[in-house]
């Protein structure tokens, strides 16, 4: 949710290229993970395991994007 709020801040100071990189890494992160919680409620319990590493990366992604920006 902080992540969520602060999206003005990175827009501000990083600009809107980063910004729409950013949030297209955690945007796809948070599908996955709502795609994991869906498989695993239907008894798929490998896609869901799958969806979740793919999440964690993306998500990854998006914090190393914000981090290579501070520098």
């Amino acid at each position: 949710r902080t992540f969520a709020e602060g999206r003005d801040a990175i827009t501000a100071e990083f600009g809107l290229p980063v910004f729409a990189d950013v949030m297209s890494s955690f945007a796809a992160g948070e599908r996955a993970v709502n795609r994991a919680w869906c498989a695993a409620a239907d008894g798929y319990l490998n896609e869901a395991e799958a969806c979740l590493v793919r999440s964690g990366k993306m998500l990854r992604d998006a914090r190393q994007l914000l981090a290579d920006q501070a520098k």
